[in-house]
């Protein structure tokens, strides 16, 4: 079997967490409640019409003594009118109306009616009175209101059964679950040359690792508390993990953590503010020069924080704009505590929606990254021989999303996306203390490509691939690119369950 060939078998501890994920997904799926803002009759008679400033309506006529009952998907504001149906002569009445919610007492609403000046189309004997309106906020979940007419005696009441949105929807919660699995050709990022010397079995004993592939389970969690104000904007909390769980080589294993809260104004725009961290992630085994004899690699591996803020319009321009700035901080092993480092990143995106059903994002990102270069606390990075890995970073971005429409029955999107990378190493430690670093540049591409294909109502299913290059180069040291220059393919699959409950 090839060497860099992955064991085609996950260990059970690493497939369960997948399977305990689509598992709950689709439990979760299964106990979804029905959408809001349905309003449906349960024992209502045939409607009349009502003409109105030329518009005709429906209304459900009540006889007195009897009663009206309506089911109703909240969370919504039920606002019937109520109109009382003058004939002949008649000017005014006072009408006791009382409303139950879910079989209990809620409220009477008692008005005097005068005549108003709106027609029957089939009873022209018949005049309608001026209408009255009754808001009753209705939550979560369905439930059913009962309209009992008590006064006058005789007569008819009619009713148009009308819903809006509340000002503020009551906080419900939404889920996202993925559960994907994906190849990775070049897990440690070996550079090119050293991959085929891996292959062929060239000098074995410098890699630290078996196999240079490897197969990820990639579970993941995003739990959203929403708070929706319809037409004017939502309030945002999301919390995550994001599992890289490797089956091979189990040190490449690590997990994402992030918060995130999110301020939306409808037709304006939003801002955001964000924390993830990654508790520890192994790069690879590094050749270490401060070990001056036996093996010289040790394990390279670094914690990371970092905070994001953005602002972006909301349909406000012709196009939109996305404002992005983020700070990281790494710490390293005790290897390699030069390597700690800060980072600062300044972007800005336009998204342009061309024609219907594509999106167009546009993105420049500025990054600046400064180290601490050296190991040793009687050092500083000027007089320190340890590498310094600073640098300067301009990125381009662009990606394009085509909404295909239905393929083979299918609600299909397909996502396309490449970056361009120029990273200018900084250090000014000579090419003897620095070698790797000393007058380097690099360029990294990466393209991307994702087809999605909605399965069932929250459940989509989605491949994706991704090729990803770098070459550097330095004016000190003419074989660099052969000692930094890799290439890596991801090619993979997941299934995402979506859903949402509202919490009242």
């Amino acid at each position: 079997m090839n060497r860099s060939a992955p064991v085609p078998r996950a260990p059970v501890s690493i497939a369960i967490p997948a399977l305990a994920l689509a598992s709950a997904a689709l439990c979760l799926f299964a106990a979804l409640p029905a959408s809001a803002g349905n309003v449906a009759p349960l024992n209502a008679p045939e409607p009349v019409q009502l003409e109105i400033s030329g518009k005709v309506y429906s209304y459900f006529p009540l006889e007195s003594g009897s009663a009206l009952r309506f089911a109703i998907d909240g969370p919504v504001t039920f606002e019937p009118i109520l109109r009382w149906r003058f004939d002949g002569d008649a000017q005014a009445a006072d009408v006791d109306v009382e409303f139950l919610l879910d079989g209990a007492p809620l409220l009477h609403q008692v008005f005097r009616a005068s005549k108003g000046k709106v027609s029957y189309p089939d009873h022209p004997d018949a005049t309608a009175g001026s209408p009255v309106r009754v808001p009753i906020d209705i939550a979560g979940g369905t439930h059913s209101v009962e309209i009992v007419l008590h006064a006058p005696e005789t007569g008819t009441l009619d009713v148009n059964p009308v819903i809006k949105p509340p000002k503020a929807l009551p906080w419900k919660i939404a889920w996202r679950l993925e559960a994907g699995v994906a190849y990775d050709s070049n897990i440690f990022r070996y550079t090119d040359a050293d991959v085929d010397d891996f292959i062929d079995g060239v000098d074995a004993e410098d890699y630290q690792a078996e196999y240079l592939d490897d197969v990820r389970v990639e579970p993941s969690v995003d739990v959203y508390l929403v708070r929706e104000r319809p037409g004017r904007g939502q309030t945002q909390v999301r919390l995550s993990a994001d599992g890289r769980l490797a089956t091979v080589n189990g040190e490449k294993s690590f997990v994402k953590f992030g918060a995130r809260l999110k301020e939306i104004a409808t037709g304006v725009g939003y801002g955001s503010l964000g924390y993830e961290a990654i508790p520890s992630y192994h790069v690879r085994e590094l050749y270490d020069v401060d070990v001056t004899s036996g093996d010289r690699y040790r394990p390279c591996e670094f914690r990371k924080h970092s905070m994001r803020g953005e602002l972006g319009t909301d349909r406000l321009l012709p196009v939109d704009m996305v404002l992005g700035g983020r700070y990281e901080y790494m710490g390293y092993n005790q290897y390699f505590v030069e390597y700690d480092s800060h980072a600062w990143t300044s972007s800005i995106t336009v998204i342009a929606r061309p024609v219907r059903g594509v999106r167009v994002d546009l993105g420049y990102a500025l990054r600046r990254l400064d180290a601490r270069g050296y190991d040793e606390t009687i050092e500083e990075s000027g007089v320190s021989d340890d590498s310094d890995i600073d640098y300067e970073q301009d990125e381009y971005r662009l990606k394009v999303r085509w909404d295909v429409g239905r393929v083979l029955g299918y609600r299909t999107a397909l996502t396309f996306g490449a970056r361009l990378a120029e990273r200018y190493y900084q250090t000014s430690k000579s090419a003897e203390d620095d070698p790797y670093h000393a007058g380097r540049e690099d360029t990294y591409w990466t393209f991307s490509g994702r087809s999605s294909h909605r399965l069932a109502e929250g459940v989509t299913f989605e491949a994706f691939l991704e090729h990803r290059r770098r070459a550097s180069e330095s004016e000190r040291l003419e074989e660099l690119g052969v000692d930094k220059d890799y290439t890596a393919n991801r090619v993979g699959i997941r299934l995402i369950f979506e859903g949402e409950r509202f919490l009242d």
